[in-house]
């Protein structure tokens, strides 16, 4: 075992051994000479010298004294698992005729669970295991977008100067691949990529610097006058909401503060978040993080669209994040968010919804477990 640090449990793994970068790489060596544990498996014959069987005796015996360290340990654990299994038979019929009469309470015809058939999330994770950077990006920026992009722009560009701007699908895409290696390489001023000290080739060969600020300064990805104005008071964010991703079973609805301290016109102080000048930003994530659905907050009005508008600015945002989920997904929310209304909405929406909930929000009638019994450790059924 002196190759191996001491062992340690995972939850999620269980046990797990590290080798030590650095001072184990020559015994890590000697454990890869040794034979193979598949079944039918022969050296070559020009390996079997007296050399290659002295190293591998040698790593043979440090297998052995770890196999016959590990079967003590586990005998051991054997003779403990004996003992404590006569406990748990004891512990098992005791607790069994406490949770029968527990069940029983539970299955009356006021306490039926709803049930309701979860769909398959179409995952298509395994279409992109040969993905390169650039077939992911081109997942949500594909032609199509891009194509709408060069229009909007050829259209502000017109209206405003009465000429045409001629910019094509590829001089689109170049920009956005000018734009994105700049975000990398971060001069502090633009204009520093095209200067002769300073010159990057990848963006100068590619576009000079006056089409470079021609296009950014007139870039679009909507023509103004297809909005109505009715659209445009109500949401000064018009954007195209990305449905490419697989919805989960199980989602996070949350809200978070994108840190601008700029002018804009949506800007909110929140006191107390890490970055409380910004722009508050309602978002609906996988366990993983992954964002499958936002909504920036605009104020009072941003949710008046909404059928659920009378449920107030919280539950509102829920209900406009979880359209796109299928029936029977499952929504986590903290107390901002929940309400008894809402939950009674998504049940009749055939979600389900979980979360921490203000106490002014439960009516009075409703007896909650003092903290005292639950620090005491009893519950309530």
């Amino acid at each position: 075992m002196a190759a191996f640090r001491r062992v340690t449990y995972d939850a999620i793994f269980g046990e797990k051994k590290y080798l030590r970068p650095g001072e184990d790489d020559d015994k890590l060596l000697h454990l890869l000479e040794v034979d193979s544990d598949i079944e039918g498996y022969d050296l070559e014959e020009d390996e079997l010298d007296d050399g290659v069987f002295q190293e591998q005796d040698t790593a043979r015996g440090d297998i052995v004294e770890m196999a016959i360290e590990e079967e003590n340990v586990l005998e051991e654990n054997d003779e403990d698992n004996d003992q404590i299994e006569g406990l748990d038979d004891e512990i098992v019929e005791i607790s069994t005729s406490n949770e029968q009469v527990q069940q029983d309470e539970y299955d009356s015809e006021d306490n039926v669970p709803l049930k309701f058939e979860i769909q398959d999330n179409g995952d298509t994770s395994l279409e992109r295991i040969n993905f390169t950077p650039s077939d992911y990006f081109s997942k949500y920026m594909d032609d199509n977008m891009f194509q709408t992009i060069c229009d909007s722009t050829n259209v502000k560009y017109m209206l405003l100067h009465e000429k045409p701007l001629n910019l094509t699908l590829t001089e689109t895409k170049h920009f956005f691949g000018i734009s994105i290696l700049m975000s990398l390489l971060k001069y502090p001023r633009v204009r520093m990529y095209w200067a002769k000290t300073t010159r990057v080739y990848s963006i100068a060969s590619v576009m000079t610097r006056d089409r470079y600020f021609k296009i950014r300064n007139h870039l679009k990805i909507v023509v103004d006058n297809d909005i109505s104005e009715h659209l445009r008071k109500s949401d000064k964010l018009w954007k195209e909401t990305c449905l490419s991703l697989p919805r989960e079973n199980v989602v996070a609805v949350d809200e978070q503060m994108i840190p601008f301290t700029g002018i804009c016109g949506i800007k909110q102080f929140v006191r107390g978040k890490p970055n409380p000048e910004g722009l508050k930003n309602f978002v609906c994530a996988t366990p993983t993080g992954l964002v499958l659905d936002f909504e920036v907050y605009q104020g009072k009005d941003t949710f008046l669209d909404n059928t659920a508008k009378d449920l107030g600015v919280g539950p509102s945002a829920v209900v406009r994040l979880v359209q796109t989920l299928r029936e029977g997904s499952q929504i986590f929310m903290d107390r901002y968010f929940t309400t008894i209304p809402l939950l009674e909405y998504l049940l009749d929406n055939k979600l389900h919804g979980t979360g921490t909930i203000m106490k002014s929000r439960i009516p009075r009638s409703v007896q909650l477990t003092s903290e005292s019994t639950l620090k005491s450790g009893k519950r309530c059924y």
